[in-house]
């Protein structure tokens, strides 16, 4: 592993996406990286910092418990 970089496979555990997508974020610079022969190396510090900036991003999480099932029956009139 050149210069204490990840792989796109190290760094897709880390975010929890696949190394294919890791790979896409790559190409788009969206996530600085360094492509030696077909791979991709990624700085931890790289990771991280995607990681931090992309928090809250994607469809909010459902309401679960007894409010959001009261919430609900009424909302549908039961």
């Amino acid at each position: 592993m050149p210069d204490d970089k990840m792989t796109t496979t190290d760094a897709g555990e880390l975010l929890g996406i696949l190394p294919s997508s890791v790979k896409g974020l790559c190409q788009r610079g969206t996530i600085a990286a360094e492509k030696r022969g077909r791979d991709w190396w990624i700085a931890p510090e790289e990771v991280e910092r995607y990681r931090r900036e992309r928090r809250g991003v994607g469809r909010p999480k459902k309401e679960t418990g007894r409010k959001a099932t009261a919430r609900d029956d009424r909302a549908e009139g039961r």
